[in-house]
């Protein structure tokens, strides 16, 4: 329907090509300065690389199968051997630690959230597949088609940066703008003259 939309609105198209110019420009600033580079940033981008990799991969690889729900080929004992490994099991109890402490601090979920056993069991799946598929799309990339790869490579992108943009924006484009209303206030204060201009 979207795209229907956008196929058939040039206006729409153009905005939006805008957009996607604005937010990988600020994208493009959050790599030169620095800041894609810390770790949480890093971890991330590679959690969004992995999951766009695992669920285009798993399309491609079911596509003759209608309706079928994501990541069902893979099977528990799958996802069992995964967690067998060392390591990973660890791996997401740190992952799911972090994740819950930083919406706490982000006020997403109240303070004293705790996950019920079965919304883990579903997140500790879910990790275990994602991560599962994306190990067999990079072994099997070099016999992957050139469209899937290109179109994979694309969404990973974008979706990158998309993120980037918000993380930069708000944590760092965000304190600019506050930082020179505070200046401009102070300037005004100091000089009640001019102030009666604005």
């Amino acid at each position: 329907q979207a795209l229907k939309r956008l196929a058939e609105d040039p206006e729409l198209r153009k905005k939006q090509v805008e957009q996607i110019k604005q937010f990988l420009a600020i994208a493009q600033e959050a790599r030169a300065t620095g800041f894609a580079d810390t770790p949480e940033i890093k971890e991330e981008l590679e959690e969004i690389r992995m999951t766009i990799t695992a669920i285009t991969y798993d399309k491609e690889k079911n596509k003759d199968k209608e309706n079928l729900p994501p990541f069902s080929s893979i099977t528990k004992e799958q996802v069992d051997a995964y967690f067998q490994k060392d390591g990973n099991t660890e791996k997401f109890d740190k992952l799911i630690k972090e994740q819950i402490e930083k919406a706490k601090k982000d006020k997403k979920i109240p303070e004293d959230f705790e996950p019920q056993p079965e919304q883990i069991e579903q997140a500790k799946e879910q990790y275990a597949k994602v991560r599962i598929f994306d190990e067999q799309a990079k072994a099997e990339w070099s016999t992957l088609s050139e469209e899937y790869k290109s179109k994979t490579e694309l969404q990973i992108k974008l979706q990158q940066a998309q993120y980037l943009e918000q993380k930069y924006s708000a944590e760092v484009i965000a304190k600019k703008i506050a930082t020179t209303d505070e200046e401009l206030n102070k300037y005004l204060a100091e000089h009640p003259d001019e102030a009666k201009i604005f």
